[in-house]
C-alpha cells in the first residue's frame, strides 16, 4: 500500500549541510542530489527509490532557500513532483519506488 505524504510541502537545505563545504565556493547552491532526496523523501517515507526516471533542473537553489515541493502525478509505485524556489520551479523529476 503507498503512503504519500500531503503536498505541498516546504523544506530548506540548511546553510550547516554537509554539502555546502566546498560546493560553488563564491556563490553555493544546493547539489541535485541533495534537492531530489529532500524533495522526495518525506513523500514516500520509509519506501526505497528504485529508479530516477527523470530529472530536469530548471533554476539552482541557494542554501537556507525555502523550497516548495507538489506532488503531479502519482500512481503505485511512481510519483512525479516539481519543486519551486522563490516562485520560479527550480526541479521537474519522476520517480519509480517500491511502495511497500
Amino acid at each position: 500500500m503507498m503512503h504519500l505524504m500531503e503536498t505541498p510541502h516546504v523544506f530548506t537545505i540548511g546553510l550547516d549541510h554537509p554539502a555546502l563545504a566546498g560546493h560553488f565556493p563564491q556563490q553555493p547552491v544546493v547539489p541535485g542530489v541533495v534537492l531530489i532526496e529532500a524533495a522526495i523523501a518525506p513523500l514516500i517515507k520509509a519506501s526505497r527509490v528504485t529508479c530516477l526516471e527523470a530529472a530536469k533542473f530548471l533554476a539552482p537553489v541557494q542554501f537556507g532557500e525555502p523550497v516548495t515541493v507538489t506532488v503531479t502525478g502519482a500512481s503505485q509505485g511512481r510519483l512525479s513532483l516539481t519543486a519551486e524556489a522563490a516562485g520560479t520551479t527550480v526541479l521537474r523529476c519522476r520517480v519509480s519506488f517500491d511502495p511497500a
